[in-house]
């Protein structure tokens, strides 16, 4: 949502972080321009055709607190940055669709030069050659396999690749497609396993009812595509002016939603508020939005430990397990 702030006129986009007990702030919206910026340099000054964006339960919540109100423990604090890969990374894709290209693409942005993708399709669906050519950090190999072959899985030698991208069959049924790919899921986490392999998985699916059968494999992270796609079209339907604000968002550009231990943010053990995690962020030029609890990682009911716009007064300890989702570079 937008939230006009007149009373926030002339002061910094820092100030306003801790400015509502239920609402995170998380970045400026330009109504002259109708541009957003997510993240800004924190000492942006608020002008009066500025509007707040901001994660809210609904457009009606947010009570302006006091600075008394909404206080911080600095000696908990920590702040500590975290550099990036220093390294090229190496990806692996199994399967490949039409929107496989434009996801290339997009991670060719956010990869060190030298970094190289592995893609295994299946026989007629791989890759065009011209569709690997337009990349300037990622240096691609592509050959045809079954992605639930467990021989073939077994001599990609997955210990040596950073992350795996799991995606749908689009020349398969629905339930065929997402069949498929829970295979090779289930092949993968054991190799995981097995090879005691570090890669972090994201598993694409097409239809949100398998997402309960993903879950049990313990994968890092699910999309279902189309529901997605759905839910962004839901949203821009009622608010057209979004558009900029998920454009900034998913582009490489700027700043985007990363996962970082929380022990570089706060002392782990001590007993905190989030007005103190969010303060701490800001030291570094992030904004945090929430956080992830490791050991509620496979609890669905919990949302797999994942809080966005918690309350800002509500005192959590973080083990240096747990991650704070922040906006940063």
């Amino acid at each position: 949502y937008f939230k006009e702030v007149p009373q926030m006129v002339g002061k910094t986009y820092a100030e306003t972080l801790r400015l509502y007990e239920d609402v995170c702030v998380m970045g400026l919206y330009d109504s002259q321009t109708g541009s957003a910026a997510l993240n800004p340099p924190m000492n942006t000054l608020i002008t009066e055709q500025h509007r707040l964006v901001v994660l809210a339960e609904d457009e009606t919540a947010g009570v302006a607190c006091s600075a008394a109100e909404l206080t911080f423990d600095q000696s908990v604090m920590r702040s500590i940055k975290e550099e990036g890969f220093s390294h090229p990374e190496k990806i692996l894709f199994l399967g490949w669709n039409a929107h496989s290209h434009a996801v290339l693409r997009e991670m060719d942005h956010y990869v060190r030069a030298g970094s190289s993708v592995s893609i295994i399709a299946a026989s007629g669906s791989e890759p065009a050659p011209s569709e690997l050519q337009d990349l300037t950090n990622l240096a691609c190999h592509s050959q045809p396999g079954d992605t639930t072959d467990r021989a073939l899985l077994n001599g990609l030698g997955v210990s040596q690749y950073h992350h795996v991208i799991l995606q749908a069959d689009d020349n398969l049924s629905i339930q065929e497609s997402d069949a498929r790919v829970l295979v090779t899921l289930l092949h993968m986490r054991d190799l995981q396993q097995t090879e005691d392999a570090k890669f972090n998985m994201v598993v694409e699916m097409l239809d949100v009812r398998n997402r309960d059968l993903a879950a049990i494999t313990k994968v890092d992270d699910f999309i279902v595509s189309n529901h997605l796609i759905s839910m962004m079209m839901a949203q821009l339907s009622e608010n057209q002016s979004l558009l900029p604000v998920f454009q900034d968002l998913f582009d490489a550009d700027g700043s985007e939603i990363y996962l970082k231990p929380a022990k570089y943010y706060i002392e782990p053990g001590e007993r905190v508020s989030f007005s103190t995690v969010i303060e701490s962020a800001s030291k570094l030029g992030e904004t945090a939005i929430g956080y992830k609890i490791r050991a509620e990682k496979d609890d669905p009911a919990r949302n797999f430990g994942v809080y966005t716009n918690p309350r800002k007064s509500a005192k959590i300890s973080f083990t240096e397990q747990d991650k704070i989702i922040v906006l940063a570079d």
